[in-house]
């Protein structure tokens, strides 16, 4: 494990980390860490959790980082982090906590995320996410909080969203979300 959170940290995240095969922990939140995410995390791959909140982290999100399979929690919010989700992020099926709120993402949610079936906490206000939210949202049974407000994603809300049956907290708004409610 490796926690450096809540310092005065600046630099960037250097890409040896990766290297650290057995690192099952890497923590960063809370510091000034500017710099791209290197995609070399993920050589890392008995990573668990991945924190890098609360940061200056600016750039896309690695395409790489869906070959962390063991990968239960990432946390990215509040970066300067920009352009789509990747969709390869639905290949970390261990993934139970996403939050990239904060951020500016754009495009939309790829539909894979959705039928993680240890998703329970998907988190992405405040980006520039669009689109309509497919109705593959159905399959992510253990969903517990989902929080995807102040976006410009837009459509009806998937009928699906109902049979999630353990989800407690759900914010979609200011949207472009139409239709009518059921």
């Amino acid at each position: 494990m490796i926690d450096l959170s809540l310092n005065s940290l600046s630099g960037t995240i250097p890409s040896s980390i990766g290297g650290l095969f057995q690192l099952e922990e890497f923590m960063i939140s809370n510091n000034n860490v500017s710099g791209s995410i290197p995609s070399d995390l993920s050589n890392a791959t008995n990573l668990l959790q991945l924190q890098l909140d609360t940061n200056q982290i600016s750039g896309l999100i690695p395409p790489e980082l869906g070959m962390l399979s063991k990968l239960t929690v990432f946390f990215a919010w509040q970066n300067q982090l920009e352009g789509s989700i990747p969709s390869s992020l639905a290949s970390c099926s261990s993934l139970q906590a996403l939050d990239l709120s904060h951020n500016s993402l754009t495009g939309s949610i790829p539909p894979g995320l959705f039928q993680l079936q240890n998703l329970t906490k998907l988190l992405m206000i405040s980006n520039d996410i669009s689109g309509a939210l497919p109705p593959e949202i159905g399959k992510c049974s253990s969903l517990v909080r989902l929080r995807l407000g102040n976006n410009r994603i837009a459509g009806t809300i998937p009928k699906e969203i109902g049979g999630l049956e353990i989800l407690n907290f759900l914010d979609l708004s200011s949207n472009r979300l139409s239709g009518t409610s059921a």
